[in-house]
């Protein structure tokens, strides 16, 4: 069941991801005001998750 569930995030992850690229790129091609907002966010957002990760497993120990 935990392998399940791990398996289930990572795909979530993954997608939330891709998302935040799609809409930065939709944003760039219509000329959208939140370009630079949604640009930002797709830096800082796998960052995010990154540091998020790491101190869940080191308070998981």
């Amino acid at each position: 069941m935990k392998q399940k569930t791990k398996r289930i995030l990572s795909i979530l992850v993954i997608l939330s991801i891709f998302l935040v690229i799609g809409l930065t790129l939709f944003c760039a091609f219509t000329g959208n005001g939140a370009f630079y907002g949604m640009l930002a966010l797709m830096f800082f957002y796998p960052l995010l998750l990154w540091v998020l990760i790491f101190l869940y497993k080191k308070n998981k120990d």
